[in-house]
């Protein structure tokens, strides 16, 4: 029976053959039964005209073309195909959705709030939307808050909350109050909200916020309004007719805020319009609009009072106003010389890092030339110690400006000198610590050009030579840093004049003599020059013939 089943297998497939008829699917699989019984699995031809071998699928056999999870280098997740034979699994390749860790923006619920996801540190899937941080108020911006009487509150740098609310008054704010000699004034809330400024005494007081009609400019008929404050009345305004507005941004110049400036609000005007705005502290530059002014070129001024209603800082220019429209303005208020009475300025010295005592210093020279003007210095010698025990002095009725100075002194071993240059602004006091270096530094001197005019041409007013010399505060012809006389006698005609390379800082006496066949016959004496470390002074001295 065998036989026969065998021979009529031979003569189908022999007559597939010969016929050009398919067995099977090209590429298809299927279970067999191999080698000693094993399970296994054959893959049809790829002309489909029969099955390939049996093969076993012993330990490290699969299904061909069958994927399968796995963990790559790494430890990376990825994915393995069985080989076409189902001999064994292909390399496991990484499968990546995103870059471990980077980040995307995102739209999240249904609110559909922007965000940000992230990607999961083994790179398969995106971290859930998470809603950037709403924003609350625009930074820095300010509003009104109530705790007790009505302030300011600053919303954050970052915009998501507003800041606390604590002040006793509305920075600006006036209220009534009674003044010296129980007059009824006004008191305006300081820039901080932190308390009342002094009571004021104005006949000009109006109730805030009020208007009343007028006469304004020409006669014409106008309306004028009392600021806030109601310290006092604006300027009245033309009812009506062309007019436009100056949009106003102001600093307080170097001291940059209302409190250290001594400002309680700011005053604007330009032709007939006025208005007055409370300084706000915490703003460095603020702003205010001027309606109301006529069209056409104008001019403004911008003035910076104390509580009192005295200008401690102004400026003023011109702007061009369109009829309907508004001119930009920036203004940098300066401090009004006095305006806040003079300075007294404290110096406060050392020497190379000691006390008086220490260095042995009994006596100090102390020099202090006028803004620009090194030719004309105050000088004076000092105890080293004042009366209270400091070490130092005061130097009062200052304006605002630029000082130059000279700290000058001989101690036990060693002299001092140092210089420099202290700034005024005006304020009621201002301090100033001096640590005075050894002289011996070479950052200790300076130099001094001295040219002269004797009355006459040398040849004219008989002048063949000039006697020349530096006389120090003691008296005596001074010598410069390396120890020589500045003593000189030169040619009348040296257009050179005398230079003094290396004097140590200072003040001197300039003498210069014009001499005739030996003797003096012209001169001048007695002139005050202050020398700075590190600095070149040029001076020129005008004698006279003697009688």
């Amino acid at each position: 029976m065998k036989a026969c089943f065998a021979a009529l297998a031979a003569s189908l497939a022999a007559c597939s053959a010969t016929g050009g008829g398919k067995l099977c699917t090209a590429g298809a699989t299927q279970a067999c039964s191999g080698t000693a019984g094993c399970s296994g699995v054959q893959t049809c031809s790829e002309d489909g005209t029969a099955w390939g071998g049996c093969a076993c699928l012993d330990a490290g056999g699969c299904t061909p073309g069958e994927s399968q999870g796995c963990q790559g280098p790494a430890g990376c997740p990825g994915l393995q195909t069985c080989a076409y034979d189902g001999t064994g699994w292909s390399g496991c390749s990484c499968t990546t959705l995103c870059q471990p860790n980077d980040t995307a923006a995102c739209i999240e619920g249904d609110a559909g709030c922007q965000g940000t996801e992230t990607c999961t540190a083994d790179g398969t899937s995106w971290g859930a939307c998470v809603c950037q941080q709403s924003t609350l108020c625009s930074p820095f911006a300010e509003q009104s808050c109530a705790i007790g009487p009505p302030c300011f509150q600053v919303c954050a740098a970052d915009g998501s909350a507003w800041g606390s609310c604590s002040c006793v008054c509305t920075p600006g704010a006036a209220s009534s109050c009674t003044g010296a000699n129980g007059c009824a004034g006004t008191q305006l809330c300081t820039s901080g909200g932190t308390g009342w400024g002094t009571c004021s005494c104005d006949e000009t007081n109006c109730q805030p916020d009020s208007t009343q009609s007028c006469t304004g400019a020409g006669g014409c008929a106008g309306t004028r309004s009392c600021p806030a404050s109601g310290v006092k009345w604006g300027a009245c305004q033309c009812n009506g007719g062309d007019v436009g507005a100056l949009d106003f941004s102001w600093t307080l110049g170097a001291a940059g805020a209302c409190e250290p400036a001594g400002v309680a609000y700011v005053e604007l005007s330009a032709a007939d319009a006025g208005a007055l705005f409370p300084c706000r502290a915490a703003d460095a530059t603020q702003t205010g609009a001027l309606a109301g002014v006529p069209a056409g070129a104008t001019a403004y001024q911008a003035a910076g009072e104390a509580a009192a209603q005295t200008a401690v800082y102004q400026a003023q220019g011109s702007a061009t106003v369109q009829a309907g429209g508004s001119a930009p303005v920036s203004a940098t208020l300066a401090a009004v010389p006095g305006a806040l009475g003079a300075s007294q300025l404290t110096f406060q010295w050392t020497f190379g890092g000691q006390s008086c005592a220490t260095a042995g210093v009994s006596q100090v020279t102390l020099t202090v030339s006028a803004p620009g003007d090194p030719s004309a210095p105050d000088q004076a010698v000092l105890p080293c110690t004042d009366g209270a025990g400091a070490d130092g002095t005061a130097v009062a009725g200052l304006a605002a400006g630029s000082y130059p100075f000279v700290v000058a002194a001989t101690g036990a071993s060693a002299t001092y000198h140092g210089s420099g240059t202290v700034h005024v602004d005006g304020l009621p006091a201002d301090a100033l610590a001096v640590d005075v270096p050894l002289a011996s530094e070479a950052s200790a001197t300076g130099s001094l050009a001295i040219t002269w005019t004797l009355g006459a041409p040398c040849a004219d007013g008989g002048v063949d030579h000039v006697h020349v010399f530096l006389v120090d505060p003691q008296g005596a012809i001074a010598s410069d840093a390396t120890g020589a006389t500045t003593e000189q006698t030169l040619a009348c005609g040296d257009a050179a004049g005398a230079v003094y390379g290396t004097l140590l800082p200072g003040g001197y006496f300039v003498d210069v003599q014009g001499l005739g066949g030996g003797a003096v016959i012209s001169q001048s004496l007695g002139t005050q020059v202050a020398v700075l470390a590190g600095g070149d002074v040029t001076l020129s001295v005008a004698g006279a013939p003697l009688p």
